[in-house]
């Protein structure tokens, strides 16, 4: 098995920031492509983030609601703030490799000026023999800049209920 931890590009990833996060659930007996076809369907996502309001590919033309490799597409949230996005990394998981998703944004406010950078990454792990089939799901976020007044571990807590999210949603629905 192969164990991986998320990386971010240089400029992001300041662990000791208020506006980086991560988080990790375990999930036993789901196999990591029954996880990842949810992870990747962006229709569902408010059902796991319910800050997000609305999302949708940047191409109308894009029709199937699941993100692939360089695919771009934008989500609001309940503050009024968009983020314009592309997946920069998308791997598909294997009996032996971590599935992984990385999406780069930029943050817009909601009187359309250009706020903040961030990067999103999202994994799921291969299942461990020795914790019969469970798996890890994880995901971590880093902003560009600080966000002034962020309260310390709120991205962290909603990162944890969304991925919990996700994996409740993945054992009823495939």
């Amino acid at each position: 098995m192969i164990i991986d931890k998320i990386n971010f590009k240089p400029g992001y990833a300041k662990e000791d920031s208020r506006t980086f996060a991560s988080a990790g659930v375990e999930a036993e007996d789901l196999a990591p492509e029954r996880i990842w076809r949810n992870m990747t369907n962006i229709s569902n996502w408010n059902r796991y983030y319910p800050s997000i309001t609305d999302i949708d590919f940047e191409n109308p033309s894009d029709i199937d609601p699941h993100i692939y490799d360089k695919a771009q597409f934008y989500f609001r949230l309940d503050d009024g703030d968009k983020v314009r996005c592309q997946v920069i990394c998308f791997t598909h998981p294997k009996d032996d490799r971590v599935g992984r998703i990385a999406v780069q944004g930029t943050v817009f406010g909601s009187d359309g000026r250009q706020t903040n950078g961030m990067v999103l990454e999202l994994m799921v792990g291969v299942p461990d023999a020795k914790k019969h089939g469970c798996l890890t799901v994880a995901a971590a976020v880093s902003f560009k800049q600080e966000i002034e007044n962020a309260p310390k571990n709120i991205i962290g807590d909603k990162l944890l209920e969304a991925l919990g999210r996700l994996v409740e949603w993945s054992k009823k629905h495939y």
